[in-house]
């Protein structure tokens, strides 16, 4: 809200009853910098009793504002303390150099130009020979170093944030294309293999096919060469089984041995012969509740104890 000004002449603002509290520190505000503030804005007026009036932002308890030093001594209130908001200055200020030849003439400068002397290059120039005007600028810029040095800290530690994370995006990205590489490698090698296992499999069914045809003509003249020497076939069985007699039993067609289901044994009824396990397998599998079998050549019963053991 801007205040108007005492007199046509005059460009230092009233002060309203609402300010009663602070117009001995605004008066003295505007004695060391006469005529300099033409507004105060919603944020630019402290009501406490241990600054100035006038500071570089101001926080709002209840329904009064204050600086950083009033309501921490007063509300024990900071600017880390949780639910409360400190808000720069919004007053207004004329161009330190207001009445001097090459000044910008500006009568809406914020806090921050009007002390560090931003708003045009006679500003920039600007020197106070008020010793209390020296020492509010020289806190004031004071406070602005801090703050700028702050924020550069708060950038840089961001700044290296920001590039520790892209080195570790860098490397990421140079293990993935390297594992993308060796993938490549691999499917290209797979796809070589694969190629050449299908070269050898139609290679392989083309050599399977010629043995099948082989086969298939082979078998065919078997049959034949069989059909038309039935009769010496059967002699050739006949001498085989012959030449075999003896040495094998008749009904599983294994060779006797030492073995005890091996042993070869003759029936004391029929005299025929076979292997202990073929005449045990055929008592113990009939249904004959006596215990009985039928011998496997010529259908005479037998018990276990007829089976006699040949020793040769």
């Amino acid at each position: 809200m801007k205040l108007r000004s005492r007199s046509t002449h005059d460009d230092v603002p009233n002060t309203t009853p609402k300010r009663a509290r602070t117009e001995k520190k605004l008066n003295e505000f505007e004695e060391i910098f006469p005529g300099a503030i033409t507004s105060y804005g919603q944020f630019g007026m402290c009501q406490g009793s241990d600054c100035d009036g006038v500071p570089s932002e101001t926080v709002k308890i209840g329904n009064e504002r204050f600086c950083e030093k009033c309501a921490k001594t007063k509300h024990s209130i900071s600017k880390t303390t949780l639910f409360y908001k400190f808000e720069k200055s919004d007053a207004e200020f004329k161009c330190p150099s207001f009445t001097e030849t090459g000044s910008c003439k500006s009568r809406k400068i914020s806090f921050r130009e009007f002390f560090l002397g931003s708003c045009c290059e006679k500003a920039s120039k600007w020197l106070t020979t008020n010793e209390k005007a020296q020492r509010k600028k020289l806190a004031v810029i004071r406070e602005f170093h801090v703050q700028a040095k702050g924020e550069k800290t708060k950038a840089k530690n961001k700044l290296d944030d920001k590039k520790k994370k892209i080195e570790e995006i860098e490397n990421s990205q140079v293990y993935r294309k390297k594992t993308i590489r060796e993938i490549s490698k691999t499917i290209q090698e797979t796809d070589k293999e694969i190629a050449e296992t299908k070269k050898v499999q139609e290679k392989t069914e083309e050599i399977l096919k010629q043995k099948d045809e082989k086969l298939q003509f082979v078998a065919k003249r078997y049959k034949q060469v069989s059909y038309e020497y039935y009769g010496v076939s059967c002699q050739e069985y006949k001498a085989d089984e012959n030449e075999n007699a003896g040495k094998k039993c008749r009904v599983c067609m294994e060779e006797y041995g030492d073995d005890w289901f091996k042993n070869k044994m003759v029936l004391r009824g029929c005299g025929h012969v076979a292997c202990r396990r073929c005449l045990e397998q055929i008592i113990y599998n009939d249904d004959d509740e006596d215990e009985r079998g039928r011998c496997p050549h010529c259908r005479q019963w037998f018990y276990e104890g007829t089976m006699i053991k040949i020793h040769e």
